[in-house]
């Protein structure tokens, strides 16, 4: 199959699943060869058309935080305006196993959002709410917020009982490595929160892996 046969293909699937989703989901194929948006439906949802430049950085970041399948599905992103949304990416390869294309869609949850609200609030009694230090960094960076997402989702993936102890804590780490979470800036003091250890201590972890892996040097994971 040629790139342009493959851009094609993926873009009819993308206009029919516009019309199966709707008017607040935007369908996008991209085009990883040539680094820009080949077809979109719904572009009014992030204000993109076809023939724009994608950002590289977000596009790597994607396929190393993806699933075994190419697969990203269901993290939050938001548009340049700040309006949130339920972003899912699928990954297609070409025959030499390099990334040639990316489904993407975007859900614009607003609608949702708001049904959800109004049942909390008829059906909310009294809800007492410890102040607690949210684990999430600030700010909307997009490719920040989902390796934020992809540390809690593994994490939830082990046993709690595990993860209390040092060699949990070493795995959790380990599986972190495989999907690209510490190649990504300033989320060093993210780990440290989801397991409860200082930065002195994760670096000794991470020491602890170099002896079993072939890891970066640590030197180059750490906070600047």
């Amino acid at each position: 199959m040629t790139q342009e046969e493959r851009i094609d293909m993926l873009s009819n699937i993308a206009n029919g699943l516009s019309k199966v989703m709707g008017s607040e989901t935007e369908v996008a194929v991209h085009d990883l060869k040539e680094m820009k948006l080949s077809y979109v439906a719904n572009g009014y949802i992030t204000e993109r058309q076809a023939g724009c430049a994608l950002d590289e950085d977000v596009s790597k970041s994607i396929e190393k935080l993806s699933d075994e399948d190419g697969h990203l599905v269901g993290y939050e992103s938001r548009t340049t305006k700040g309006k949130k949304l339920r972003a899912s990416h699928m990954l297609f390869r070409d025959e030499n196993g390099e990334p040639a294309a990316m489904l993407c869609i975007n859900q614009d949850t607003a609608t949702m959002d708001s049904i959800v609200q109004y049942l909390e609030n008829s059906i909310r009694i009294h809800v007492h709410e410890d102040a607690e230090e949210d684990l999430v960094l600030g700010g909307d960076d997009y490719v920040q917020k989902m390796t934020q997402e992809v540390i809690l989702k593994t994490a939830e993936e082990m046993n709690p009982a595990e993860l209390a102890t040092k060699d949990g804590k070493i795995e959790l780490l380990r599986r972190l490595r495989k999907q690209g979470v510490f190649n990504v800036k300033d989320i060093i003091p993210f780990v440290c929160k989801v397991i409860s250890v200082s930065q002195a201590t994760l670096y000794n972890y991470l020491r602890d892996l170099r002896n079993e892996e072939s890891l970066e040097p640590i030197e180059r994971l750490k906070v600047k």
